[in-house]
């Protein structure tokens, strides 16, 4: 088991040296890393080591790691590689960035600019665009899965993260996977219909949750704003969303109609 969040630092794990712990979720802990032979930096997501079913998060984990690697996508975090450390823990390594979350954005701007927010959605769904052409399905896009870097000059870059609970189409059980702790895998603000239902997923599935996203960015506040996950989860399934412009009068009606297609529950 683990102890404390340093015990790691200086390993070495595949080519890489950890350097310093990055962060630490439900299901691994990142470290900012070096390669050995190139000097690159690296972040290596190592799975933490004291959880119920190593064996299923590994499998996800791993997941992960193939699912982003066949993308190969410029707004999609790069991966390196993957592997299990010298204690057997499962790893995947990818290009390190440095960024502001869209959340973060959203929360200072509200609304967003449109074309700010628009410009921004286009390399979202460029990205998801090669995913689905792949048949895989993110299933939880959400503003903290969107880092927003600065490359070449340009501001508002976006890699889209965190692929771990990605679907390929025709996988079965497709929809509703629950954690190792027991909590159901996605995030009730952004939830799609057909996850919260347990009913067949596609790029529509993806489709929905970048709906709320335009909603939020566009409006200044989320579609459904129920009192926990269950309220959420039931006003994804069975509420219509607001007009976008009986919130924010200025927006195009244009727009307002493909916000809201997104947001259709069929």
């Amino acid at each position: 088991m683990i102890q404390g969040k340093e015990t790691r630092i200086g390993q070495r794990v595949g080519d890489y040296v950890l350097e310093r712990l990055l962060g630490r979720g439900g299901m691994s802990e990142v470290y900012f890393a070096r390669d050995r032979h190139t000097g690159r930096g690296a972040a290596v997501k190592i799975l933490q080591s004291d959880l119920p079913d190593n064996i299923d998060a590994g499998r996800r984990l791993e997941q992960e790691a193939r699912a982003i690697a066949r993308i190969d996508h410029p707004n999609v975090v790069k991966v390196y590689d993957w592997g299990q450390t010298d204690d057997l823990l499962p790893y995947i390594s990818m290009e390190f960035l440095e960024g502001l979350p869209l959340s973060s954005l959203l929360q200072r701007h509200r609304p967003m600019p449109v074309p700010r927010m628009l410009a921004i959605a286009r390399q979202m769904l460029s990205a998801l665009g090669r995913a689905h052409a792949l048949d895989i399905i993110h299933r939880d896009i959400k503003p903290d899965n969107v880092l927003l870097v600065r490359r070449d000059g340009q501001d508002d870059v976006v890699k889209m993260l965190d692929f771990g609970i990605a679907k390929l189409l025709g996988q079965q059980p497709h929809t509703l996977v629950h954690t190792v702790r027991g909590v159901v895998l996605g995030t009730p603000e952004y939830l799609p219909p057909e996850i919260a239902m347990d009913l067949t997923i596609s790029p529509a599935t993806d489709l929905y949750a970048m709906g709320v996203i335009l909603f939020e960015g566009l409006t200044g506040r989320l579609p459904f704003t129920g009192r926990g996950a269950g309220e959420l989860a039931e006003q994804h399934c069975f509420s219509p969303p607001p007009r976008l412009r009986a919130v924010n009068p200025a927006l195009p009606v244009d727009l307002e109609r493909v916000v809201l297609r997104c947001l259709a529950k069929d």
